[in-house]
């Protein structure tokens, strides 16, 4: 069994002040994990863990997946899950 510590975190540094030889995951930056999917109505959609309004706040307007564009669309906070459709106007920023 593995445990999964974040650097800077207490526990971690407790661990390396022991000696501890722990394995440590690192952040990959504009990465989202897609946990489904799926194809209804001729639209596209993508779905993403999402606990509470600060982690899907954190999520991205807008990602690319699968050689698709979505467009983030909502959240339900009883399953904690956000949605991504494709299907949706996008404007390039500059």
């Amino acid at each position: 069994m593995y445990n999964l510590v974040i650097e800077g975190n207490e526990s971690f540094k407790e661990a390396k002040r022991k000696g501890s030889t722990m394995n440590t995951a690192t952040e990959i930056k504009g990465i989202i994990s897609v946990t489904s999917h799926y194809s209804l109505g001729g639209c596209f959609f993508l779905e993403t863990q999402c606990h509470d309004y600060d982690e899907y706040t954190r999520i991205p307007s807008a990602v690319s997946f699968d050689g698709r564009q979505y467009g983030k669309t909502g959240w339900n906070s009883d399953r904690g899950v956000a949605y991504l459709k494709t299907g949706r106007p996008f404007a390039t920023c500059i």
